[in-house]
């Protein structure tokens, strides 16, 4: 093979020979003398277009043939731009092939890219290379989070009021921002029903006892209606003998002045019963004798046709809508959930009165004040490699024997984790463990859920020791 028959030969496998099948021993064909590079910032803005460029240089003392890929990939490893050139460089010749990319949707994201320059080489003297190299480059500075514990667990006696801890801390290389609030979980909930529940729940009164009621459907076939504290409303549940999809609306539709439940059934009729249960007159209704007039949709409430009654409203599977005229007289003040998600609006806020109807947009304010738990501070700042502690006091003072819950809510502006929830449950309870007071007394350690701990200083001494004897015997007063 003559020098120029081999020059050709040698290109023709750069452009035909895949990288990943190349492989040639040293002791068949030297490795040609080449440098290559990449080069790009170490870090870019959110917004900010990359800027890269990728080399090679010939070290050689004859003429090199190549043809470089240039990439640059996301943290996940996916390619976002890709660019191949090929060509010839003579001896000691030197050359840079920039690489600019504006950046994705969203912008460039926390974590690290990767700039690739990878060439396949051969030089007329039979020098063969192959290599690949990267640099990596992070997108804007974010915070990275953690918090310790990953939830509170707290026995205390009644009328005490007790500290812990909650750490804060960031692993990231930016400043983080926090933020804490409460959501205090309603004692006696959640309830459960004997099966699915897709059916959306109606608040209101609908006894009369001044409170809020829930009331729900669900597959089991039944409507269950409950008070504000989980308890039964008396004559609740009531069964329709088939799924109940469909969700209930409430108001006086028989002029009786008490509230009325209306729901549809799976099974082809609307009910309605009273706030006690019974069915009112003339109910169920029957919106079809065949098998496609199953009620998904739910009831609406209202005086559609003007004559100053109420009537319902609802459709059906086999095609129709349905509207009866019921004798109670229309009186919006008397209809507490009058449609699916409460009213035209669909905003499922109870108390919401949708402006040009009366009211202004605004909700009656629901939300009952709870300050058995708090947190000192509530928000701040977190430096990069630090750490914030948190004070989170349980007070227990005039709070009734039994158990709460609470979620202790975090946002940060870490955009991988957030908000953060931590589980709080707290129990008040005169049950005196003799056998963890015991175990507990003299330690000075004494974090979270430690029953020897009764004045919450996170040690067992003779205080504890005083409040154990003088409630010795008060089990379950």
């Amino acid at each position: 093979m003559n020098k120029k028959t081999k020059r050709y030969f040698l290109t023709a496998l750069i452009a035909i020979v895949p990288l990943s099948i190349i492989a040639v021993s040293s002791s068949v064909m030297a490795a040609c003398s080449i440098s290559i590079g990449v080069r790009c910032d170490s870090s870019y803005g959110k917004y900010e277009t990359f800027e890269g460029a990728a080399s090679i240089s010939n070290n050689e003392s004859r003429r090199v043939d190549f043809t470089m890929t240039i990439t640059l990939k996301d943290p996940s490893g996916h390619t976002l731009d890709t660019d191949s050139r090929s060509g010839s460089l003579g001896p000691g010749q030197y050359n840079e092939y920039p690489l600019n990319v504006a950046p994705p949707s969203g912008g460039w994201q926390p974590g690290t890219y990767e700039f690739c320059n990878q060439v396949v080489a051969a030089g007329i003297n039979g020098c063969m290379y192959v290599k690949s190299i990267c640099k990596g480059f992070t997108g804007p500075p974010s915070p990275s989070i953690w918090i310790s514990p990953a939830l509170f667990n707290i026995k205390l006696l009644p009328d005490v009021v007790s500290n812990h801890i909650l750490t804060i801390g960031n692993s990231g290389n930016s400043v983080l921002e926090f933020n804490i609030t409460n959501e205090f979980i309603q004692s006696g909930w959640p309830k459960t029903t004997g099966s699915d529940v897709n059916s959306s729940p109606a608040l209101g009164d609908i006894d009369g006892d001044g409170d809020i009621e829930v009331v729900v459907g669900s597959h089991d076939g039944k409507v269950y209606a409950w008070h504000h504290d989980g308890s039964d409303v008396t004559g609740w549940p009531k069964t329709t003998g088939s799924d109940v999809y469909s969700s209930p609306a409430l108001g006086d539709i028989d002029g009786d002045g008490d509230i009325e439940v209306v729901v549809g059934s799976h099974g082809g009729k609307v009910y309605a019963w009273h706030h006690d249960g019974s069915d009112v007159t003339g109910w169920p209704k029957t919106t079809g004798s065949d098998v496609y007039s199953d009620v998904y949709s739910s009831p609406a409430l209202g005086d559609i046709d003007g004559d100053g009654d109420i009537e319902v409203v609802v459709g059906s599977d086999d095609n129709k809508v349905y509207i009866w005229d019921c004798f109670g007289t229309y009186d919006s003040n008397n209809i507490e959930w009058g449609m699916f998600h409460h009213d035209i609006n669909h905003t499922g806020l109870y108390g919401y009165v949708p402006p040009g109807t009366g009211g202004t947009g605004s909700q009656t304010a629901l939300k009952e004040k709870v300050d058995w738990l708090s947190e000192d501070p509530t928000n701040g700042t977190v430096d990069p490699g630090t750490q914030a502690s948190i004070t989170v006091t349980f007070d227990t003072t005039s709070l009734d024997l039994g158990d709460y819950y609470a979620d202790i809510i975090i946002t940060s502006n870490d955009p991988n984790e957030n908000p953060l929830i931590i589980p709080v449950y707290l129990t008040v309870e005169h049950i005196i463990d003799i056998g963890g007071f015991a175990a507990d007394f003299g330690r000075a350690d004494c974090i979270g859920d430690c029953p020897g701990d009764s004045d919450g200083d996170e040690d067992v001494d003779g205080s504890d020791l005083a409040e154990f004897a003088k409630n010795l015997g008060l089990q379950n007063p």
